[in-house]
């Protein structure tokens, strides 16, 4: 088996169906296998994938484990050489796990590789990035205006703009990691205290303490409707907030210490502070400084 693409779903039927067409349709001198594992859905994700995809291995879940718990259940039982984690909102356009294969073969320290994002409409979505740093978080304050092509390319944690060649990351977005299995078992999988957020992130960096490298090739596109970063001010969301501070402080805990953790904490509070003062909606900007002030792990 030379692929098991891991679909995590919760509540995107649709979606999820239209995930694992699309992984049927492209895919071509590939053995590959299919895994969902459904978050304990309420809609018709686990009867419809059953009823349209016998095929698929379906794992249901009681309860609603998160990203990273989840593909780890996944990935116990998969029996492919390399694991794709393919969001149930990310869509194959082209033979993506062949070109992901021929790659990593002849690239034999690379642990993680993933293609270009988009999201097929009129805005951007982030493909990849640099592991997230205090000085990152320092320049929000101001100062990456000093530095901004040295923050843009050695900094920045969620990279937008297209590369036009392939390249070294820092991390890969989880819409469409593929991982060398035996680097992912080594590894230890997802870190399990990650419920959602962040946790690609210290994912990979436990990959690249382990020696291997995160490469994004850009010749390979995959449409990721979702983008966390185009929230609008209207659609704050106090509990995605929460749990996304909450992962924030608890990777910097793990991967950079806690004092490390608090400091970001409190560069976030303050940013957030100072867009209240000018900010339309100064209510959620408060809501936003607790939550960043108050988040622990």
């Amino acid at each position: 088996m030379d692929v098991s693409v891991i679909i995590v779903s919760y509540n995107t039927c649709d979606l999820t169906l239209r995930s694992i067409e699309s992984v049927y349709q492209f895919t071509k001198d590939v053995a590959f296998e299919i895994i969902v594992v459904d978050n304990d859905s309420k809609d018709q994700t686990v009867s419809k994938v059953k009823e349209q995809f016998p095929d698929v291995i379906l794992i249901e879940s009681k309860t609603n484990e998160g990203f990273g718990r989840a593909n780890n259940r996944g990935a116990a039982i998969a029996k492919g050489e390399f694991v794709l984690l393919l969001n149930s909102d990310a869509f194959l356009t082209s033979n993506a796990l062949w070109e992901f294969c021929q790659y990593m073969r002849k690239h034999v320290q690379v642990g993680v590789v993933g293609g270009e994002l988009s999201t097929g409409r009129d805005f951007e979505t982030v493909s990849y990035g640099n592991l997230p740093s205090l000085l990152e978080y320092f320049s929000y304050l101001g100062f990456k205006r000093l530095y901004k092509s040295y923050f843009d390319t050695k900094l920045a944690s969620g990279i937008v703009n297209k590369t036009p060649e392939e390249k070294e990351v820092g991390y890969v977005n989880g819409a469409d990691m593929f991982i060398r299995k035996s680097v992912f078992d080594r590894v230890g999988g997802f870190d399990k205290d990650f419920f959602l957020y962040f946790e690609e992130t210290e994912l990979s960096y436990r990959i690249k303490k382990a020696g291997y490298s995160s490469r994004i090739i850009p010749w390979v596109t995959i449409i990721h409707l979702v983008s966390f970063y185009r929230e609008k001010d209207a659609d704050f969301n106090f509990n995605k907030h929460r749990i996304y501070s909450q992962s924030r402080f608890m990777y910097f805990k793990k991967c950079n210490g806690l004092i490390t953790a608090y400091l970001v904490n409190c560069i976030m509070a303050f940013i957030y502070l100072l867009q209240g003062i000018t900010h339309k909606n100064k209510r959620n900007a408060v809501k936003k400084a607790f939550i960043s002030f108050t988040a622990h792990a």
